[in-house]
């Protein structure tokens, strides 16, 4: 994944695969929202939803003291945001 020109976040599907290793560029998809703060530390994971399918979270920062997490179904769909609190101490 990389934060693009725009700040959007952009990630692609990578078969990692030796020395055929390919990025699918007509597979990829963009957060909507917030831009990423530039050089951010971005994570994905897919966790499973109480429906019996996954869900794909992205975090990463938008305001440089934030973890800002991105949810939708894993197969596509809207956007949910979540501001994730950093405590003080």
């Amino acid at each position: 994944m990389q934060s693009t020109n725009s700040l959007q976040i952009q990630a692609y599907n990578i078969s990692w695969a030796g020395n055929t290793t390919n990025i699918a560029y007509n597979d990829t998809f963009s957060t909507s929202g917030d831009p990423g703060l530039p050089g951010t530390h971005i994570a994905a994971t897919a966790l499973p939803n109480q429906e019996g399918g996954d869900d794909l979270h992205i975090f990463f920062q938008v305001d440089g003291n934030d973890i800002t997490e991105y949810v939708r179904a894993l197969d596509g769909g809207a956007w949910a945001k979540v501001a994730i609190n950093i405590p003080d101490a």
